[in-house]
């Protein structure tokens, strides 16, 4: 007879996302266009939401291009290559380990996410400059023991690591402090703590301010071959171990 009303729930006919077949909506195999598993690399795509990367170039998903941490704010995100070259950021994906994203900055912005203004920038300045000579000051007072130069070394470490805040007299501090905790670690030799490690990211990070005098980073060099520490080369990428007080 003819057809009547139904109490089934209609159900929208859809494309087979996991046949192992391309649907005509689909941009690859069980991927993209109305599927709900985006594409991975390599794989065919439209849009950018077709790939898991959000980034699709030819018509294939790519690798996605480096972000600014924590975003730029009111400044722009620019990529630039190991000579501080700035560079097409086409090129500077995730995976390219010879480039980098930096937040550029409008006139009165400050910070690596210009999240400061002039005022701000300065008390931040001071403030590290001013913590850096009282641990000089505490450091030059304390015994000689590895545990000391290991509270040194992560102090140091952690205060410059937001390099763009230090002052050339936050850096020379630095270099004191860092000199103290060599000479003591040169004379007891590394325990089982990240000491070593400590001293060569803060190394790093005042090497990469490039505030420090040339025959004051000659000298901290010798201490550092004198030592026995790791290589530590001018402008290497210095992880984050960074106190929240100082990020």
């Amino acid at each position: 007879g003819d057809d009547g009303p139904s109490n089934e729930q209609c159900i929208e006919e859809v494309g087979n996302c996991t046949d192992g077949i391309q649907g005509e909506s689909e941009t690859d195999v069980d991927c993209g266009g109305e599927c709900p598993l985006s594409c991975s690399i390599g794989k065919s795509c439209l849009v950018a939401s077709d790939c898991t990367s959000k980034r699709c170039m030819r018509g294939l998903c790519a690798l996605a291009i480096k972000k600014c941490t924590g975003g730029c704010g009111q400044g722009s995100c620019k990529h630039y290559d190991t000579e501080g070259e700035l560079m097409a950021s086409a090129n500077c994906d995730v995976e390219n380990e010879w480039c980098t994203a930096k937040c550029v900055c409008p006139s009165g912005r400050y910070g690596s996410n210009c999240e400061y203004d002039k005022a701000d920038w300065e008390a931040q300045q001071t403030l590290r400059a001013s913590v850096l000579n009282a641990l000089l000051q505490t450091s030059e007072g304390m015994d000689g023991t590895q545990e000391a130069a290991n509270q040194q070394a992560a102090a140091c470490s952690s205060i410059t690591s937001n390099v763009e805040t230090l002052t050339p007299t936050a850096v020379d501090s630095s270099i004191k402090i860092l000199s103290i905790a060599l000479n003591t670690s040169s004379e007891s030799g590394f325990g089982e703590d990240d000491t070593e490690d400590l001293l060569v990211n803060a190394i790093s990070n005042i090497m990469k301010s490039g505030l420090a005098k040339d025959k004051d980073t000659a000298a901290l060099l010798d201490q550092v071959a004198t030592a026995g520490l790791k290589d530590v080369v001018a402008g290497e990428e210095a992880s984050n171990t960074c106190a929240d007080s100082f990020c």
